[in-house]
Protein backbone atom coordinates (compact mmCIF):
# COMPACT_ATOMS: atom_id res chain seq x y z
CA UNK A 1 0.00 0.00 0.00
CA UNK A 2 3.15 2.55 0.92
CA UNK A 3 4.33 2.13 -2.61
CA UNK A 4 1.17 2.61 -4.38
CA UNK A 5 0.72 5.68 -2.50
CA UNK A 6 4.42 6.65 -2.91
CA UNK A 7 3.83 6.28 -6.83
CA UNK A 8 0.80 8.37 -6.61
CA UNK A 9 3.02 11.04 -4.63
CA UNK A 10 5.31 10.73 -7.46
CA UNK A 11 2.52 11.12 -10.44
CA UNK A 12 1.28 14.29 -8.75
CA UNK A 13 4.33 16.22 -8.80
CA UNK A 14 4.85 15.43 -12.17
CA UNK A 15 1.20 16.38 -13.33
CA UNK A 16 2.26 19.81 -11.17
CA UNK A 17 5.65 20.32 -12.82
CA UNK A 18 3.72 19.81 -16.17
CA UNK A 19 0.78 22.51 -16.07
CA UNK A 20 4.00 24.60 -13.86
CA UNK A 21 5.92 24.44 -17.47
CA UNK A 22 2.73 24.98 -19.65
CA UNK A 23 1.34 28.25 -17.20
CA UNK A 24 4.83 29.47 -17.46
CA UNK A 25 4.59 29.57 -21.22
CA UNK A 26 1.41 31.53 -20.87
CA UNK A 27 2.85 33.80 -18.73
CA UNK A 28 5.87 34.77 -20.99
CA UNK A 29 3.41 34.52 -23.64
CA UNK A 30 1.09 36.80 -23.15
CA UNK A 31 0.85 37.96 -19.39
CA UNK A 32 -2.27 35.68 -19.31
CA UNK A 33 -2.48 33.29 -16.05
CA UNK A 34 -4.65 30.13 -17.07
CA UNK A 35 -7.34 29.22 -14.81
CA UNK A 36 -7.81 25.65 -13.64
CA UNK A 37 -10.50 25.47 -16.58
CA UNK A 38 -7.63 26.07 -19.26
CA UNK A 39 -5.78 23.17 -17.67
CA UNK A 40 -7.43 20.72 -17.30
CA UNK A 41 -8.92 21.21 -21.20
CA UNK A 42 -4.95 21.71 -22.65
CA UNK A 43 -3.64 18.92 -20.20
CA UNK A 44 -6.64 16.00 -19.99
CA UNK A 45 -4.87 13.73 -22.63
CA UNK A 46 -1.69 14.07 -21.25
CA UNK A 47 0.13 10.96 -20.20
CA UNK A 48 1.17 12.45 -16.55
CA UNK A 49 -2.34 13.27 -16.12
CA UNK A 50 -3.66 9.42 -17.03
CA UNK A 51 -1.20 8.77 -13.72
CA UNK A 52 -3.83 9.39 -11.81
CA UNK A 53 -7.56 9.06 -10.81
CA UNK A 54 -9.13 12.06 -13.12
CA UNK A 55 -10.70 13.81 -10.22
CA UNK A 56 -6.76 13.38 -8.03
CA UNK A 57 -5.43 14.83 -11.57
CA UNK A 58 -8.17 17.84 -11.49
CA UNK A 59 -7.78 18.30 -8.17
CA UNK A 60 -3.79 18.83 -8.64
CA UNK A 61 -4.22 21.39 -11.51
CA UNK A 62 -6.96 23.50 -9.45
CA UNK A 63 -4.44 23.47 -6.41
CA UNK A 64 -1.35 24.88 -9.15
CA UNK A 65 -4.12 27.35 -10.74
CA UNK A 66 -4.62 28.76 -6.98
CA UNK A 67 -1.56 29.23 -5.97
CA UNK A 68 -0.93 31.23 -9.14
CA UNK A 69 -3.92 33.70 -8.44
CA UNK A 70 -2.34 33.88 -4.76
CA UNK A 71 0.62 34.89 -5.86
CA UNK A 72 -0.28 37.52 -8.70
CA UNK A 73 -2.66 39.20 -6.61
CA UNK A 74 0.39 39.69 -3.89
CA UNK A 75 2.09 40.93 -6.90
CA UNK A 76 -0.76 43.25 -7.64
CA UNK A 77 -0.54 44.31 -3.80
CA UNK A 78 3.41 45.49 -4.33
CA UNK A 79 4.44 42.34 -2.21
CA UNK A 80 7.83 42.41 -4.20
CA UNK A 81 9.04 38.90 -2.36
CA UNK A 82 6.23 37.03 -3.58
CA UNK A 83 7.06 34.25 -5.74
CA UNK A 84 5.09 32.09 -8.15
CA UNK A 85 4.58 28.29 -7.38
CA UNK A 86 7.64 26.84 -8.45
CA UNK A 87 8.63 23.23 -10.01
CA UNK A 88 8.57 20.21 -7.44
CA UNK A 89 11.51 18.85 -7.87
CA UNK A 90 15.11 19.19 -6.00
CA UNK A 91 18.00 18.07 -8.46
CA UNK A 92 17.06 14.68 -9.85
CA UNK A 93 14.63 13.96 -6.75
CA UNK A 94 10.64 15.10 -6.87
CA UNK A 95 9.33 15.42 -3.52
CA UNK A 96 6.01 13.41 -3.23
CA UNK A 97 3.32 15.86 -3.52
CA UNK A 98 -0.14 15.60 -1.63
CA UNK A 99 -2.91 13.48 -3.83
CA UNK A 100 -6.30 13.85 -3.08
CA UNK A 101 -9.25 11.61 -3.70
CA UNK A 102 -12.85 12.50 -3.80
CA UNK A 103 -16.06 10.45 -3.56
CA UNK A 104 -15.58 8.69 -7.17
CA UNK A 105 -12.37 7.56 -6.55
CA UNK A 106 -12.75 5.57 -3.25
CA UNK A 107 -14.43 2.63 -3.10
CA UNK A 108 -15.51 0.21 -0.03
CA UNK A 109 -14.76 -3.16 -0.96
CA UNK A 110 -17.86 -4.95 2.01
CA UNK A 111 -15.62 -8.31 1.18
CA UNK A 112 -12.81 -7.73 2.63
CA UNK A 113 -13.84 -4.71 4.60
CA UNK A 114 -11.16 -1.68 3.28
CA UNK A 115 -11.31 1.22 0.73
CA UNK A 116 -10.01 1.06 -2.19
CA UNK A 117 -8.08 4.42 -3.77
CA UNK A 118 -8.13 4.61 -7.39
CA UNK A 119 -5.60 4.81 -9.51
CA UNK A 120 -5.19 6.00 -13.05
CA UNK A 121 -5.26 4.48 -15.94
CA UNK A 122 -1.12 4.40 -16.83
CA UNK A 123 -0.59 2.58 -13.07
CA UNK A 124 -3.53 0.71 -12.93
CA UNK A 125 -2.40 -1.39 -16.66
CA UNK A 126 0.83 -2.06 -14.69
CA UNK A 127 -0.74 -5.56 -13.31
CA UNK A 128 -0.45 -8.20 -14.76
CA UNK A 129 -3.72 -8.24 -16.86
CA UNK A 130 -3.21 -5.07 -18.30
CA UNK A 131 -2.01 -3.33 -21.70
CA UNK A 132 1.70 -3.99 -22.30
CA UNK A 133 4.69 -1.51 -21.97
CA UNK A 134 4.37 -0.81 -25.57
CA UNK A 135 0.43 -0.81 -25.97
CA UNK A 136 0.97 2.02 -24.00
CA UNK A 137 3.81 3.78 -25.41
CA UNK A 138 1.48 3.72 -28.70
CA UNK A 139 -1.49 4.83 -26.87
CA UNK A 140 0.62 8.03 -25.40
CA UNK A 141 2.18 8.65 -29.17
CA UNK A 142 -1.75 8.62 -30.73
CA UNK A 143 -2.21 10.89 -27.81
CA UNK A 144 0.71 13.36 -28.62
CA UNK A 145 -0.37 12.98 -33.02
CA UNK A 146 -4.05 13.84 -31.82
CA UNK A 147 -2.73 17.09 -29.78
CA UNK A 148 -0.68 18.03 -32.82
CA UNK A 149 -3.66 17.67 -34.99
CA UNK A 150 -5.43 20.26 -32.87
CA UNK A 151 -3.73 22.55 -32.39
CA UNK A 152 -2.31 22.87 -36.05
CA UNK A 153 -6.16 23.02 -36.98
CA UNK A 154 -7.19 26.06 -35.03
CA UNK A 155 -3.80 27.91 -36.42
CA UNK A 156 -4.97 26.91 -39.66
CA UNK A 157 -8.63 28.14 -39.37
CA UNK A 158 -7.51 31.44 -37.64
CA UNK A 159 -4.82 31.56 -40.25
CA UNK A 160 -7.72 31.78 -43.22
CA UNK A 161 -10.16 34.13 -40.79
CA UNK A 162 -7.02 36.80 -41.13
CA UNK A 163 -6.69 36.05 -44.54
CA UNK A 164 -10.27 37.10 -45.17
CA UNK A 165 -10.16 39.76 -42.59
CA UNK A 166 -12.97 37.83 -40.37
CA UNK A 167 -13.50 39.26 -36.89
CA UNK A 168 -15.80 36.78 -35.59
CA UNK A 169 -16.58 33.27 -35.31
CA UNK A 170 -18.84 31.51 -34.62
CA UNK A 171 -19.21 27.69 -33.18
CA UNK A 172 -21.67 25.28 -32.00
CA UNK A 173 -21.70 24.63 -28.58
CA UNK A 174 -21.50 20.69 -28.03
CA UNK A 175 -21.24 21.28 -24.13
CA UNK A 176 -24.42 18.78 -23.20
CA UNK A 177 -23.72 16.51 -26.39
CA UNK A 178 -22.95 13.53 -24.04
CA UNK A 179 -26.61 14.30 -22.37
CA UNK A 180 -29.86 12.77 -23.53
CA UNK A 181 -32.81 15.07 -23.21
CA UNK A 182 -33.80 13.57 -19.86
CA UNK A 183 -30.38 14.14 -18.30
CA UNK A 184 -29.03 10.79 -18.46
CA UNK A 185 -25.58 10.13 -20.49
CA UNK A 186 -26.25 9.19 -24.31
CA UNK A 187 -25.65 5.37 -24.56
CA UNK A 188 -24.58 5.05 -28.24
CA UNK A 189 -22.99 1.46 -27.77
CA UNK A 190 -19.98 0.20 -27.46
CA UNK A 191 -18.16 1.39 -30.51
CA UNK A 192 -20.46 4.94 -30.19
CA UNK A 193 -19.70 5.51 -27.03
CA UNK A 194 -15.95 5.36 -27.23
CA UNK A 195 -16.07 7.68 -30.30
CA UNK A 196 -18.53 10.29 -28.45
CA UNK A 197 -16.18 10.24 -25.42
CA UNK A 198 -12.97 10.59 -27.12
CA UNK A 199 -14.23 13.75 -29.32
CA UNK A 200 -12.41 16.32 -27.60
CA UNK A 201 -14.66 19.02 -28.79
CA UNK A 202 -14.11 21.25 -25.57
CA UNK A 203 -10.57 21.27 -26.05
CA UNK A 204 -10.56 22.11 -29.70
CA UNK A 205 -12.60 25.01 -28.80
CA UNK A 206 -10.81 26.20 -25.84
CA UNK A 207 -7.59 25.95 -27.88
CA UNK A 208 -9.54 28.10 -31.51
CA UNK A 209 -10.31 30.74 -28.46
CA UNK A 210 -7.19 31.08 -27.33
CA UNK A 211 -5.64 31.04 -30.43
CA UNK A 212 -8.22 33.37 -32.48
CA UNK A 213 -7.81 35.78 -29.19
CA UNK A 214 -4.38 36.62 -30.02
CA UNK A 215 -5.85 38.06 -32.89
CA UNK A 216 -8.12 39.83 -32.23
CA UNK A 217 -10.85 37.26 -33.39
CA UNK A 218 -14.09 36.75 -31.24
CA UNK A 219 -14.94 33.39 -30.61
CA UNK A 220 -18.89 32.51 -29.92
CA UNK A 221 -20.03 29.37 -28.74
CA UNK A 222 -23.84 29.15 -30.17
CA UNK A 223 -26.65 26.16 -29.50
CA UNK A 224 -27.09 23.61 -32.15
CA UNK A 225 -30.42 22.82 -31.55
CA UNK A 226 -32.65 22.16 -34.63
CA UNK A 227 -29.90 24.37 -36.83
CA UNK A 228 -29.83 20.92 -39.19
CA UNK A 229 -33.52 20.82 -39.12
CA UNK A 230 -34.19 24.68 -40.20
CA UNK A 231 -34.00 26.03 -43.90
CA UNK A 232 -31.63 28.55 -43.52
CA UNK A 233 -34.10 30.62 -46.49
CA UNK A 234 -37.19 30.47 -45.17
CA UNK A 235 -36.53 29.46 -42.05
CA UNK A 236 -39.32 26.27 -42.26
CA UNK A 237 -38.13 23.35 -39.59
CA UNK A 238 -38.72 19.77 -40.74
CA UNK A 239 -37.04 16.20 -40.56
CA UNK A 240 -37.13 14.96 -44.15
CA UNK A 241 -35.76 18.32 -45.82
CA UNK A 242 -31.96 16.33 -44.96
CA UNK A 243 -32.52 13.79 -47.85
CA UNK A 244 -28.54 12.55 -47.16
CA UNK A 245 -25.93 13.20 -44.72
CA UNK A 246 -24.27 15.90 -47.25
CA UNK A 247 -27.85 17.03 -48.95
CA UNK A 248 -29.90 19.28 -47.58
CA UNK A 249 -33.50 20.11 -50.22
CA UNK A 250 -36.05 22.82 -48.49
CA UNK A 251 -39.73 21.42 -49.62
CA UNK A 252 -41.07 24.53 -48.38
CA UNK A 253 -39.41 26.88 -50.71
CA UNK A 254 -36.92 24.56 -52.84
CA UNK A 255 -33.74 25.59 -51.47
CA UNK A 256 -30.94 22.97 -52.30
CA UNK A 257 -27.92 23.68 -50.36
CA UNK A 258 -25.00 21.40 -48.23
CA UNK A 259 -26.32 20.77 -45.46
CA UNK A 260 -23.17 21.89 -43.16
CA UNK A 261 -23.59 24.79 -45.16
CA UNK A 262 -27.05 25.52 -44.28
CA UNK A 263 -25.97 24.34 -40.97
CA UNK A 264 -23.67 27.26 -40.49
CA UNK A 265 -25.65 29.65 -41.91
CA UNK A 266 -28.43 28.87 -38.77
CA UNK A 267 -25.99 29.53 -36.63
CA UNK A 268 -24.62 32.67 -37.66
CA UNK A 269 -27.85 33.89 -37.68
CA UNK A 270 -27.92 33.42 -33.96
CA UNK A 271 -25.94 36.15 -33.64
CA UNK A 272 -26.18 38.26 -36.52
CA UNK A 273 -30.12 38.11 -37.15
CA UNK A 274 -29.22 38.90 -41.35
CA UNK A 275 -31.01 36.41 -43.52
CA UNK A 276 -28.53 34.62 -46.14
CA UNK A 277 -27.70 36.72 -49.29
CA UNK A 278 -28.35 35.60 -52.60
CA UNK A 279 -25.32 35.41 -53.87
CA UNK A 280 -24.39 33.20 -50.91
CA UNK A 281 -22.72 29.81 -51.78
CA UNK A 282 -24.62 26.92 -51.48
CA UNK A 283 -21.46 24.74 -51.14
CA UNK A 284 -20.55 22.02 -53.57
CA UNK A 285 -23.11 19.96 -52.99
CA UNK A 286 -21.53 16.43 -54.33
CA UNK A 287 -18.26 16.84 -53.19
CA UNK A 288 -17.68 19.73 -50.41
CA UNK A 289 -13.78 21.02 -50.69
CA UNK A 290 -11.97 19.30 -47.95
CA UNK A 291 -8.29 20.35 -46.72
CA UNK A 292 -6.01 17.39 -45.82
CA UNK A 293 -3.45 17.01 -42.79
CA UNK A 294 -0.04 16.49 -43.90
CA UNK A 295 1.70 14.82 -41.02
CA UNK A 296 5.22 15.86 -42.64
CA UNK A 297 4.79 19.52 -42.76
CA UNK A 298 1.80 19.86 -40.09
CA UNK A 299 0.00 21.84 -42.58
CA UNK A 300 -3.76 21.75 -44.14
CA UNK A 301 -3.89 21.86 -47.98
CA UNK A 302 -7.04 21.59 -50.24
CA UNK A 303 -7.77 18.70 -51.49
CA UNK A 304 -7.43 18.24 -55.83
CA UNK A 305 -10.45 18.34 -57.27
CA UNK A 306 -11.23 16.16 -60.26
CA UNK A 307 -13.11 17.51 -62.67
CA UNK A 308 -15.78 15.12 -64.45
CA UNK A 309 -17.95 15.66 -67.67
CA UNK A 310 -21.54 15.41 -67.56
Amino acid sequence: MSGDLNQCGFSASKLWNVARYYTQGRWDEDGEIPDDGELKSELKEHERYRDLHSQSSQRVLEELAESFTSWYKARQRGDEDANPPGYRKHGDNHPRSTVTWKQKGIKHDPKHNHLRLFKGFNHKSEGENGPSRRALRACQKLSRRKDHFLHALAKHIVERCIDHEVGRIAIGNLSKIREAENGEARNWGKRGNKKLHGWAFDRFATLLEYKAEEHGILVERKSERDTSKTCSCCEQKRDANRVERGLYVCASCGGTMNADVNGAVNIRRKITQNPPTEDMSNGRLARPVTYLFNQTSGSFHPREQVGCEL
